[in-house]
């Protein structure tokens, strides 16, 4: 069970993995003055210049189906 990220300097790159089951999640938002990514979604939240908005069409999805698809998320 990981997340990870990895940064390379030299090419300006960022890489961000996840194990191939999912166990552990990695969610990302971009701000207009930041990228974030964190493995709970609870640390997105807590930046405030995110809105913590039910997104509707990923809570017809989970109401529906139960899983939300990528990319969506319920905020």
């Amino acid at each position: 069970m990981f997340a990870i990220a990895v940064w390379d300097g030299a090419q300006n790159r960022l890489f961000l993995a996840r194990d191939r089951i999912g166990i552990k999640p990695l969610y990302i938002a971009w701000t207009p003055t930041a990228f974030l990514f964190v493995s709970e979604i609870k640390a997105i939240l807590a930046n405030p210049s995110i809105s913590p908005e039910v997104e509707q069409l990923a809570s017809c999805h989970y109401l529906s189906f139960l899983p939300v698809p990528a990319p969506l998320t319920m905020f």
